[in-house]
């Protein structure tokens, strides 16, 4: 393969450009360092694969030097060379006459041992193509910790692929003569006998840097020059010469399938069956499928679409296919920053087009030594780019995927030679209603030092409004809009400044201000700020807590003495000491039992558990969970009770179960998160104050916060229709029949859903109906937001008669509306006077005269598509 280089770039790998690339999604990975020594230019190639033991073997490159075959095990995280290819052939030459390269895709037997090759590197000017002795296929037995090796198939060619059928004693063999490459390259393709050691050529394919496949009936495949394919077949012991074709047509409709003279690299990767093939010429920004089970003298190809799309030039040298079938690709792109922008492309066997899941996200991004002792950047380390909003992300191509069993996505980065691992969550390829609904992948929601170093308290109201403090100085409160635009709220009055904010039922606002010792309450309608309570001996209030009843809890840290304390303040205002002699008490929390007061100590890195007594103070608190290293701040519960604590210095919010099971650790995109609470219109939106970039950054999780449930209050005289929970009150009706679901979450047919505070009506055959159990014969007001798939057709039922809830794109009066948000939630509203219905959707008039019954139930329609319904609301009107 091409050599990448990275000398002039060393300089460069902090730089900031302007920031003109915009990035709708990016997916987090967290970087392992390959043994710098096995790679010290920082290169590697295709070679990686999962043994049957869980563990991954990675091939290295040392120009000049040797290479290594590398063990990274996934659950100790940790490396080791398992095979040092000069060791084990008895020789060490140097120069062009090393075995510079591990260039095989690797492959595993059925016995569990690894297939790879050794291949040349490059020669300086003194060198000539000679030197270089040829390379020698190895397998590696992982549980021996043996190696056999073979010798030189082709005389001065290296290892390009080799891929083993021990059911049949051979192993399959492409060499590749590496002209730089041609025209006249030359690549043979040949079987090894895995017992005697003895070659048979079958054909030089000419094609360079191609991968031998097998299908489900043995035969081997192999790429030629001018885009034919030659197959072996075993049973019959000949070599046939096939034709392909892309959705009927030639190949030339991608040059890259059929280029001459010089040829072009083509990743190619079977199905666990054997019966598909999948192919991504190297710079082509397409998959193709090819069936293997075909008769004939072609091969039937298909176009599955572009893996980027948009992209104006890719690079794409990374595909394979997982243990469950789906092809992982990792490619890049061309961007306005002037890297190779690296996007994880997945399909799955029946999707219409591959899925972008996004561009990657280095996590943790101090993984390695940049920088030498003499304080200069490391030579061949320049592969890593930070954009202007502080995302770490990879600069250069990227060369080996590879899906394990367990879920994960590896992808092999170079500058340094980096391990980058996605956890399964990060790139789900299950299907979902709405692409910006990917859970616990953080983005900034404000730009950049848009607060200032204070920005601490985020709290969200009953309709889901975020406040935070200290936006333009300390003593403010601000107000964020779901698309970041911030304005200042109110001022705090005298030298009062915020830090922990809470609401309660009432809408009221409560703040621990931390200078003058009070907790401030604050009324949004009026802005109207008073003392709640004052207290001249605590230390400085610093987060808010808030029981079921009412009752707040504040923390008390005193920094200079690494100590603190923890206060009750009831409902009236008065404030109680419930604990002292404590750590640095920072993030508090309640349960949603309103049973136990959760509290973390930020120097000591406890998080205790306290349970609340009936007059709310304080019992013998028990140790939940203790962390080695890093800071707490902020903490929050959802409403399953599991809690989010920011990692001060970690640039992380860890998920912990009420037993203190880490769950999850969410990268934040910077290493300072301060503070953390919930909101959005579901309460599924976390944000979290960060004080390195002095932002606010947002990420999507599967459960409401606590806090915000508790902040919600329904107007007097509201009633849920749907609770958020299950089906309770609804059910199918035919004729005078009524078939209920009270208590259930599903339907019986499966066509409704209640899941996380939405309703759901599921795709399937034919008309379904979802009634009420109560009828409504007064006049009222009926709200519910509504999210359609594309395409997707619904109905809502008022006292019988239809109102159209439909995506814009079929018909009727959505196609006409111009607040109406496609793929979004958005909000209907009824108001039922006599027999007249006012109905309208954004505000925007649906029906002004919809007829109805003097009295019927309220129903809801599964047509085509998903649609999902929350909030369903209805208001007697007096």
């Amino acid at each position: 393969m091409t050599p990448i280089v990275f000398s002039a770039l060393v300089a460069l790998a902090t730089a900031a450009p302007p920031p003109t690339e915009k990035i709708d999604h990016w997916v987090p990975a967290t970087a392992h360092a390959i043994p710098k020594e096995t790679a010290p230019e920082g290169e590697g190639y295709f070679s990686i694969i999962e043994g049957r033991n869980g563990k991954l073997y990675i091939g290295t490159h040392a120009n000049g030097v040797n290479s290594w075959l590398v063990e990274f095990d996934p659950k100790t995280k940790q490396m080791k060379v398992v095979v040092d290819c000069h060791k084990v052939i008895g020789k060490d030459l140097k120069g062009f006459g090393s075995q510079a390269k591990i260039h095989t895709r690797n492959n595993v037997g059925a016995s569990g041992k690894i297939y790879f090759g050794t291949k040349q590197g490059y020669p300086d000017k003194s060198e000539k193509r000679e030197d270089y002795p040829g390379g020698y296929p190895m397998v590696y037995d992982p549980k021996t910790g043996e190696t056999k090796v073979y010798d030189i198939p082709v005389k001065y060619h290296g290892i390009n692929s080799i891929t083993p059928d021990e059911s049949r004693g051979v192993a399959y063999i492409s060499t590749c003569s590496d002209g730089r490459p041609g025209p006249g390259e030359s690549s043979v393709f040949l079987i090894l006998d895995l017992k005697t050691g003895k070659y048979r050529e079958l054909i030089d394919t000419k094609h360079i840097y191609g991968f031998i496949v097998l299908d489900h009936l043995g035969r081997a495949y192999h790429p030629l020059l001018g885009g034919e394919i030659a197959r072996y077949d075993p049973k019959t012991d000949k070599l046939d010469t096939l034709k392909q074709t892309i959705d009927g047509k030639e190949p030339k409709i991608d040059p890259n399938l059929v280029e001459q003279p010089r040829g072009h690299p083509i990743n190619w990767d079977t199905s666990p069956d054997g019966k598909t093939l999948y192919c991504v010429p190297m710079s082509s920004n397409h998959l193709y499928a090819y069936d293997l089970t075909a008769v004939g003298d072609a091969l039937p190809g298909r176009d599955l679409g572009a893996l980027v799309q948009g992209a104006k030039g890719t690079d794409c040298r990374a595909m394979c296919v997982g243990p469950k079938g789906n092809v992982w690709v990792s490619v890049t792109r061309s961007s306005a920053w002037g890297i190779n922008l690296h996007h994880v492309v997945s399909y799955t066997p029946g999707d219409k087009a591959p899925k972008d899941h996004g561009s990657v996200a280095i996590k943790n991004p101090d993984y390695t030594a940049f920088v030498g002792k003499d304080g200069k950047p490391l030579p061949y380390h320049a592969g890593t780019f930070k954009t202007p909003e502080g995302v770490t992300t990879s600069r250069h191509v990227t060369l080996g995927v590879c899906q394990t069993k367990a879920g994960s996505v590896y992808v092999l980065m170079l500058g340094p030679y980096t391990v980058l691992e996605i956890a399964p969550d990060a790139v789900s390829t299950a299907n979902k209603s709405e692409s910006k609904d990917e859970l616990f992948v953080a983005k900034p929601l404000t730009e950049k030092n848009s607060f200032t170093p204070g920005i601490e308290g985020p709290a969200c109201d009953a309709a889901g409004n975020l406040f935070v403090v200290n936006l333009k100085k300390n003593g403010d409160i601000a107000r964020v809009t779901p698309d970041g635009k911030t304005e200042v709220f109110v001022e705090l009055p005298n030298k009062s400044v915020g830090n922990g904010i809470v609401f309660d039922k009432n809408g009221s606002m409560f703040v621990a201000d931390y200078t003058e010792h009070n907790i401030l309450k604050i009324d949004p309608k009026t802005k109207k700020i008073e003392v709640f309570a004052h207290e001249p001996t605590m230390n400085q209030p610093n987060d808010l807590a808030i029981a079921p009843d009412g009752t707040l809890y504040a923390s008390d840290p005193n920094w200079g003495k690494s100590t603190g304390q923890l206060w009750k303040i009831s409902t009236d205002g008065k404030v109680t000491k419930v604990a002292s002699d404590m750590g640095t008490t920072n993030g508090i929390e309640v349960s949603p039992d309103g049973k136990w007061l959760y509290v973390n100590e930020s120097a000591q890195r406890n998080v205790w558990a306290f349970p609340i007594k009936a007059d709310r103070n304080l019992g013998e608190k028990k140790l939940l969970k203790k962390f080695d290293d890093h800071g707490f701040d902020g903490m929050r519960c959802d409403t399953a009770g599991n809690l989010y604590i920011t990692r001060y210095g970690a640039g992380t919010v860890v998920k912990l179960s009420p037993e203190g099971k880490i769950l999850k650790e969410i990268d934040v995109l910077g290493k300072k998160p301060s503070n953390i609470c919930f909101g959005g219109p579901d309460g599924r939106t976390a944000y979290v104050t960060e004080v390195e970039f002095n932002r606010v950054v947002q990420f999507r999780v599967d459960t409401p916060g606590l806090a915000w449930e508790r902040a919600q209050k329904l107007e007097p005289g509201t009633i849920e229709l749907f609770n958020g929970k299950d089906l309770t009150g609804w059910g199918y009706k035919s004729g005078d029949k009524f078939e209920s679901f009270d208590g259930k979450t599903e339907a019986s047919d499966k066509r409704y859903t209640a899941k996380d505070g939405v309703l759901i009506v599921n795709p399937g055959k034919g008309l379904q109906q979802l009634w009420t159990s109560a009828k409504f014969p007064k006049d009222f007001e009926l709200r519910l937001e509504f999210r359609a798939a594309v395409n997707a057709d619904s109905g809502l039922f008022v006292r019988g008669p239809q109102l159209q809830v439909r995506d814009y794109f079929v018909a009727g009066p959505y196609k006409d509306l111009k607040k109406y948000k496609p793929q979004d939630w958005n909000e209907i509203v009824v108001i039922v006077k006599g027999e007249v219905a006012y109905c309208t959707c954004n505000g925007e008039v649906l029906e002004a005269k919809f007829k109805l019954p003097a009295t019927g139930p309220i129903g809801l329609e599964a047509d085509r598509g998903q649609m999902e319904y929350r909030k369903i609301r209805l208001k007697e009107l007096k």
